[in-house]
C-alpha cells in the first residue's frame, strides 16, 4: 500500500471550526480590513489633503507624528485577537497580525522606514506578562521586511497604571514623562516606524513621539498600528492606550 499524505487540520482561531489555515476562509472574508480602501493610505496625509473627506479621529487630528498606517478599526476580528495576544498568553497571534499588516498595508506604502521601534513596557509588566506584544509584532515585521528594529532605543522609566483603567485626563497624567530615549540610537536614522497593537486616545504614542523629537528633531516618525479604537470617555475598560 502506498503511503498517503494527510492534511494537517486544526481549528480556526475565530470560529473554532476545522480548517487547514489559521483563520478559515469564511472568517477571513468577514474581516473588514481585507477590503477597506480608506485604510490603504497614510491617514495623517489623507487628512492633510485638500479634499472634503477627512478621517475624524482625535489620534489623527492631534497627531505628534508624521504618518499613521492602521490595519483596521478596533473591531472584529481584532477585538477578539488583540485581547488574546495581550492578556491571555497567546503570543503567536502577533505573527498573524504582522503578516496581515504586510499583506494589506505595507504593500501600499511608497517607502519603508530605516528602523522599527516597539512601544516599550516597564520591566515589571514584562516580567508578569512574559513578553511585550509590540516587540513581538516588531519581530515578525522585521523578519519579513528585512528592516532592523531597535529594541532598547526607548525604555519606560516608571511603572504606571494600565492606560485601559483610566479616563482621558488620567491617561495624560499617567504617561507624562515616562520614556527615556537613547540619543545615540537615533544618530544615523532619518525615518522610524513605531509599532503598536492598538491605539485609543493616542496619549501614549504622542508622549513617546515628543520624547524622541526632543533628542532627535530631524527624524520622521510613522506609526504602524494594528487596531485604531474609537475612544468613548465613559468607557474606562477600553483596551487601547
Amino acid at each position: 500500500m502506498k503511503p498517503t499524505l494527510k492534511a494537517i487540520w486544526h481549528r480556526c482561531l475565530l470560529c473554532l471550526q476545522s480548517t487547514e489555515q489559521v483563520i478559515c476562509p469564511l472568517c477571513l472574508a468577514d474581516c473588514g480590513f481585507v477590503n477597506a480602501p480608506l485604510l490603504t493610505q497614510d491617514l495623517v496625509e489623507f487628512n492633510l489633503n485638500d479634499t472634503t473627506e477627512h478621517f475624524a479621529h482625535d489620534v489623527i487630528v492631534n497627531a505628534k507624528f508624521d504618518g499613521l498606517w492602521v490595519l483596521d478599526i478596533y473591531q472584529y476580528p481584532l477585538s477578539v485577537l488583540i485581547p488574546k495576544l495581550k492578556f491571555y498568553q497567546q503570543p503567536h497571534l502577533a505573527r498573524l497580525m504582522a503578516q496581515w499588516f504586510i499583506l494589506h498595508r505595507v504593500v501600499h506604502m511608497d517607502s519603508l522606514p530605516d528602523v522599527l521601534i516597539p512601544i516599550p513596557i516597564h520591566w515589571r509588566r514584562m516580567w508578569r506578562r512574559g513578553y511585550n506584544q509590540s516587540q513581538l509584532l516588531c519581530d515578525e515585521l522585521s523578519r519579513c521586511l528585512k528592516i532592523p528594529y531597535l529594541e532598547n532605543a526607548v525604555i519606560r522609566k516608571h511603572y504606571t497604571k494600565p492606560q485601559s483603567e483610566l479616563n482621558l485626563d488620567a491617561r495624560r497624567a499617567n504617561i507624562k514623562g515616562v520614556f527615556r530615549v537613547d540619543i545615540q540610537a537615533f544618530k544615523d536614522v532619518s525615518h522610524i516606524a513605531i509599532v503598536d497593537d492598538v491605539i485609543t486616545t493616542g496619549t501614549t504614542i504622542n508622549d513617546l513621539c515628543r520624547s524622541i523629537y526632543q533628542v532627535a528633531p530631524h527624524i520622521s516618525i510613522t506609526v504602524w498600528c494594528m487596531g485604531l479604537s474609537v475612544y468613548e470617555p465613559a468607557d474606562d475598560k477600553a483596551v487601547g492606550k
